[in-house]
């Protein structure tokens, strides 16, 4: 737990404002964005510490409600998983995924005419990797709908 020094230097960083409105972090960040506070010779997170401070424990993840990584409004901090959070990120819209994915190698027009190609039997999933330079298992997820799950059929 914080020393009483600590909770001082603590509280100096934090800008609060109205119970509902966000509250501002003036100190460091890291560079992802979350605040981060110096305390016994490591960089915490300033949320974390917040639910912390306010809650006496300090859950896996600890999550935003108001999607503001500089907030440490305890109102806005939830306890959380990594399932959660990215449960989460799913459903606010927030996932990168096909062509906004880093890693993708498909467009979302291959990916149709692949879907197309399959259920009419005109190629197999074999012949639709080698077509597009990827691997068997590749194409199933993309055909299957386990990756561009978003892409209507």
């Amino acid at each position: 737990m914080l020393r009483d020094a600590d909770r001082r230097r603590f509280a100096a960083k934090v800008i609060a404002a109205s119970a509902g409105a966000c509250w501002r972090w003036s100190g460091s960040h890291f560079s992802t964005g979350y605040p981060a506070f110096w305390l016994d010779g490591q960089n915490r997170g300033g949320h974390r510490v917040m639910f912390e401070l306010v809650h006496g424990w300090s859950p896996p993840l600890v999550m935003h409600s108001c999607d503001t990584r500089g907030c440490v409004n305890p109102r806005h901090l939830l306890p959380g998983t990594p399932l959660a959070n990215q449960s989460d990120m799913w459903a606010k819209g927030r996932g990168a995924w096909g062509e906004h994915h880093t890693n993708h190698k498909l467009t979302a027009d291959q990916v149709r005419v692949m879907r197309a190609a399959a259920a009419r039997g005109q190629a197999s999933v074999r012949a639709l990797a080698h077509a597009h330079g990827m691997t068997p298992e590749g194409v199933r997820a993309a055909i299957s709908g386990k990756t561009w799950r978003h892409l209507a059929p």
